[in-house]
C-alpha cells in the first residue's frame, strides 16, 4: 500500500489536468529534444493525471491489489505518453491509463 498511502499523502499536489493541458504538455514533449526537459514534461503529465489512475484503479478494486491497479494504470499512461496519439482523439490518452 506504499502507493497508496504516498498519494494519499502527497495528494493536495495533485490536480486535475486543466482543458487542453495534456495537449499542450504532450505537443510540448514530442517537440523538446533534450532528454532531460522531455523526461520533467513526462513527470508533469504523469503527476497531473494520477487522480484519474486512481479513479479507474479504485473501479476494479476487489481480488487486485491498489499497488496492483495503479502500478499498472501508471505504465498504461507512460504507454500513452510514448505513444504519441494524443491529439487523434480526445479519450486516447485516458484509455491508456
Amino acid at each position: 500500500m506504499a502507493i497508496l498511502t504516498d498519494y494519499l499523502g502527497h495528494k493536495a499536489h495533485f490536480h486535475s489536468p486543466s482543458p487542453g493541458q495534456n495537449e499542450k504538455l504532450m505537443a510540448e514533449w514530442a517537440a523538446e529534444p533534450n532528454p532531460n526537459i522531455k523526461a520533467s514534461i513526462k513527470a508533469k503529465i504523469v503527476e497531473s493525471n494520477m487522480k484519474l489512475v486512481f479513479k479507474v484503479a479504485g473501479e476494479y478494486y476487489s481480488n487486485i491489489s491498489m499497488n496492483d491497479l495503479v502500478q499498472e494504470g501508471a505504465l498504461g499512461m507512460l504507454k500513452g505518453i510514448e505513444s504519441g496519439r494524443y491529439d487523434q482523439s480526445k479519450s486516447a490518452f485516458s484509455t491508456w491509463a
